[in-house]
């Protein structure tokens, strides 16, 4: 099979290839601290927000700071 389709190298993602992507709370996100973490597609990511983010709110990506996300929380009444 390698003869055939030479290996790929691994792929990994880039926290500022995440801009704009969404994603929810897993652990609650607190200004000015990492220790909030997010899911984003299947990957946990640490982030930080403007604003405390309770779990389970859904968030969208809108920088990133080295390798943790900043995010802010999306009103799903829109």
């Amino acid at each position: 099979y390698q003869m055939l389709a030479p290996p790929a190298p691994p792929e990994t993602t880039v926290a500022s290839s995440l801009v704009g992507k969404t994603g929810y709370v897993t652990v609650e996100v607190v200004p000015g601290s990492i220790i909030g973490k997010v899911r984003i597609s299947n990957d946990m990511w640490s982030a930080t927000a403007a604003t405390r983010i309770p779990v389970g709110t859904p968030v969208r990506v809108v920088s990133s700071q080295g390798v943790h996300v900043v995010v802010e929380g999306l009103d799903m009444q829109q």
